[in-house]
């Protein structure tokens, strides 16, 4: 128990630091950067209009209750669902609060090192690249467009009563300095997304001081092809997003995880959960939601399966 409560803090010490630093740069990116200049990036169906707009995601500095509502709104200003699919399920996998709090894990494994940062943004782009076209050409063909354009974005802004999204929509009725709004909203991220960290270290805790690393590496390893589609799982009663899935990646690593299991994790786990469930659900409808949480699976684990593979 005395281990369990020492890696806790080890944990806390490594990864709360860098988690506040992001989730501020997150919130004044996202002040400065307006949606107007997001919608310039979501193009046409070709393959390079594609890349541009999943790019575009990855870079975005949202998690699901953010990218949702973003994606309605420009859902209804008639975006093609191939590119929109793409800038959603990527901006999803990857943010610049993600990829900060990654390089924790560089850190923490140096065996590992930066490359696993790069990677999470290529596996991303490549995740979310796929995804588009999968799951974006199937809701071409089954869902009709006014069922979605219509919705208002704003009920999609919360996961339990999301207290970022709210103070987001009193922003703009109180018109506050945008520096004002930026300390709010960093606020209200750490309320939102602390609870969901601290869960992640503790399960992370609990791994490292009582899984045997013979389990997991026979269940995630390199020798086990489907370690990474169990990986695209591990996250489903979880809200793991803007890094916080980062503790739970450096527990199995250093328990014998491949590399292609965490970056399977880390693209897969901010979409396929059930609170993100929900709010899909609640914009396209039970089917489409599971249309595309079991694509981002599927290929989630794909993409890990590559990776092992690679390196």
């Amino acid at each position: 128990m005395e281990k369990f409560f020492e890696l806790v803090l080890d944990f806390s010490l490594e990864i709360i630091p860098l988690f506040l630093l992001a989730i501020f740069l997150a919130a004044a990116l996202e002040e400065f950067v307006s949606t107007s200049i997001v919608e310039r990036f979501i193009g046409k169906k070709d393959p390079g209009s594609v890349l541009v707009s999943t790019t575009a995601g990855a870079l975005i500095p949202l998690c699901t209750c953010g990218m949702i509502p973003l994606a309605i709104t420009l859902k209804r200003k008639k975006a093609d669902w191939v590119p929109l699919m793409g800038f959603l399920t990527a901006g999803v996998a990857s943010s610049i609060p993600a990829l900060i709090l990654t390089a924790v894990i560089a850190v923490s494994l140096p065996e590992v090192g930066y490359k696993i940062v790069v990677l999470r943004l290529v596996c991303a782009l490549a995740f979310g690249f796929a995804v588009a076209y999968v799951a974006g050409l199937i809701f071409d063909k089954i869902i009709e467009e006014k069922s979605v354009e219509k919705k208002d974005p704003h009920q999609f802004c919360k996961i339990e009563e999301c207290d970022l999204c709210e103070a987001r929509q009193r922003h703009h009725l109180w018109a506050a300095p945008r520096w004002r709004e930026v300390l709010d909203d960093f606020v209200v991220s750490i309320k939102e997304f602390a609870p969901w960290l601290i869960a992640s270290i503790v399960v992370a805790a609990f791994i490292s001081a009582v899984a045997s690393r013979d389990i997991v590496t026979a269940l995630l390893g390199n020798s086990s092809w489907w370690g990474p589609f169990v990986g695209g799982l591990i996250g489903l009663p979880f809200y793991l997003c803007a890094g916080a899935d980062v503790p739970l990646v450096i527990a199995l690593l250093s328990k014998g995880a491949s590399l292609g299991t965490a970056i399977a994790i880390m693209v897969a786990v901010p979409t396929v959960n059930i609170p993100a469930a929900g709010l899909l659900k609640k914009w396209l409808g039970s089917r489409p939601t599971i249309i595309y949480l079991g694509t981002c699976w599927l290929i989630a684990g794909i993409v890990g399966v590559l990776v092992n593979v690679i390196f």
